[in-house]
């Protein structure tokens, strides 16, 4: 790669980077290329009309009666900022507009609100009318009927959760539809907080015949086709290699008969669901 086509990746990775944080600008000062945040208030610190000394710098969308601040240091995400001081999402972002609706304006070395005047943090949220007391922190967008929470782990995706839970019969459709903050492809799901993995009301399905007189056994996976005849339960550590090498049948009938689960080259098939492995 010659010295123009690095310095025209770097550019395009900045130009990236910019454009995906509303306000920043890239600027040449002296043969260095800058990135800069207007929107980050650096002057000298001074009280404001509550009385209370806000440190700088800080993000705009600050409220106005915060009276207790904490700075971002190196190794801190949202989910650290929220159980150091025992707050929820909500309460951050009200308190702290500029960080985004999923927390993707979060920046290091500069002050955030974690408190203001009269008010208060819980670790259970207040009981709704629906009787279930629902913990703390969640995200934002989680439906009002929900009775069983689960809490996100670093690390873990939508299907991974709705692996786990499988025994409870829900798809990654239920999961992705009480838990809309998550966004449509799970991109937007924060670690540490809690999620909806049930609703008032919810049974498992019941295992159904077809059609074709062949009982499916359940769960099963999205996609798999009608006139499967033999099933196979998918084991934790299996994959579709192993599955099609156990009942003598090729990969690409797998891949055919189990749509759903071999997105990506089977990388989306779930533990602890049923699989077709025979058709009429």
């Amino acid at each position: 790669m010659t010295p123009k086509m690095i310095i025209t990746t770097i550019l395009l990775s900045l130009s990236t980077i910019v454009a995906a944080h509303p306000g920043f600008q890239l600027r040449a000062v002296n043969s260095t290329i800058i990135i800069s945040d207007p929107t980050r208030t650096t002057a000298t610190p001074s009280p404001t009309g509550n009385g209370i000394t806000t440190p700088l710098p800080t993000q705009s969308g600050m409220v106005s009666n915060c009276n207790t601040f904490y700075k971002v240091v190196s190794g801190d995400t949202c989910q650290s900022v929220l159980s150091k001081h025992n707050l929820s999402f909500t309460q951050l972002r009200a308190w702290n507009a500029g960080i985004g609706d999923n927390c993707q304006f979060l920046l290091l070395n500069t002050n955030y609100c974690v408190g203001v005047i009269g008010g208060t943090t819980t670790t259970v949220a207040p009981t709704p009318t629906n009787g279930i007391s629902t913990p703390l922190p969640t995200q934002s967008g989680l439906v009002d009927n929900c009775d069983k929470f689960y809490r996100a782990r670093p690390g873990e995706t939508c299907a991974d959760i709705v692996r786990k839970i499988a025994g409870n019969g829900i798809t990654l459709a239920d999961f992705l539809r009480w838990n809309p903050g998550v966004g449509p492809e799970c991109r937007s799901m924060l670690a540490d907080t809690y999620q909806c993995v049930r609703v008032i009301g919810f049974t498992r399905p019941p295992t159904t015949t077809t059609g074709n007189g062949v009982t499916t056994p359940l769960p099963t996976q999205t996609g798999m086709v009608g006139n499967c005849n033999k099933f196979e339960f998918v084991d934790a550590g299996e994959d579709c290699g192993t599955i099609s090498q156990k009942y003598g049948i090729s990969l690409e009938d797998f891949k055919k008969w189990n749509s759903g689960a071999t997105i990506n080259g089977c990388t989306e098939m779930w533990a602890n669901t049923y699989v077709c492995v025979g058709i009429f």
